[in-house]
């Protein structure tokens, strides 16, 4: 969960630590909606997964130039754990007299823990508001998450209910998410999802674990691995899987290569989940997943392959351990 920010900070600068990377994202949505002017003008984000592409003096004059026709500007440097030495300290040079009228982040993002960014937090300690955002620790952690988010859809949910979803729709935030959402919906205007409504909505079909196996990889998250396991004993055809996985590939090649995906018909959530998850690929990447993907599929439909999850089981393998060009 998120926690408290955990230095004295000075001024609006701010150092996200992303173990739980819904939560992360989730907070930079909101500082961009607080945004009370042209958003595209004043929402600015650098990527330092390719540090030799960041520029320190140029995020640094961006910073000091005033917001256009807004109150505030934002400037987030994702995957701020990358940037080299000069350049952390050329930004945290900047940090100690900072623009009033900017939010610099600072997002240390996918990090197992804070083993290997300690040198950047103690870069920017003192000169940022550091702010954790730690995975829930246990099912009753998920359960008050689940409750509180219900309430915020303006519904009350039964605690036996909300045990219920915590069990069945598995530990990724951005699923457990959707199913409370669709859970609201469903009940219309009614004030309170029951136990009865989950195992109507969310009991009895894979859909949960198969989103929950595409979101986990396609954020490269080492928990593929054990929820495509998962999906082999549900009985879920590794054909139909590996369709599922060419289209929500396509959906992202589309995205992250700035086509209109509108046009192409895809769904506005969908859009926007993509978006969020642009920083974990390149289009070269994706294109050759999508192309080992197909020989799977193509191995599954000759019968030349007798064990697509076995194939399926190593492409995952090599996607979230193994290291990005």
């Amino acid at each position: 969960m998120k926690k408290k920010p955990t230095s004295s900070g000075r001024g609006p600068n701010y150092v996200f630590v992303g173990i739980e990377e819904f939560l992360l994202e989730e907070e930079l949505s909101r500082i961009k909606q607080s945004i009370d002017g042209d958003e595209l003008m004043n929402w600015n984000v650098f990527n330092a997964d390719e540090p030799s592409r960041i520029n320190a003096d140029e995020i640094v004059a961006l910073c000091n130039t005033l917001p256009f026709l807004a109150s505030r500007r934002a400037v987030v440097i994702r995957n701020a754990q990358n940037l080299k030495a000069d350049q952390a300290g050329r930004i945290a040079s900047y940090m100690d007299d900072p623009c009033d009228a900017t939010t610099l982040v600072l997002c240390l993002d996918m990090v197992d823990s804070e083993r290997g960014v300690e040198g950047v937090l103690r870069a920017f300690k003192g000169r940022a508001d550091i702010v954790r955002f730690e995975p829930m620790k246990d099912k009753n952690e998920r359960i008050r998450w689940i409750l509180e988010r219900a309430r915020g859809l303006g519904k009350t949910m039964e605690r036996d209910a909300a045990a219920m979803l915590a069990e069945t729709a598995g530990t990724s935030l951005w699923q457990l998410k959707g199913e409370i959402e669709k859970l609201c919906l469903y009940v219309g205007h009614n004030p309170t999802v029951t136990i009865q409504d989950v195992r109507e909505v969310a009991m009895g079909s894979v859909e949960p674990a198969v989103f929950a196996f595409l979101d986990s990889l396609v954020e490269r998250r080492k928990d593929a691995i054990v929820r495509l396991g998962d999906l082999e004993g549900c009985g879920v055809s590794d054909l139909e899987l590996t369709g599922r996985l060419e289209n929500e590939i396509i959906v992202h090649y589309v995205v992250l290569t700035g086509q209109d995906a509108r046009k192409l018909k895809i769904h506005d959530f969908r859009i926007q989940k993509a978006s969020r998850r642009k920083h974990h690929w390149n289009g070269d990447e994706l294109l050759e997943l999508l192309g080992e993907t197909r020989r799977i599929e193509q191995g599954i439909k000759s019968s030349a392959s007798t064990g697509g999850y076995g194939a399926l089981a190593e492409l995952v393998g090599r996607v979230v351990l193994g290291h990005r060009s």
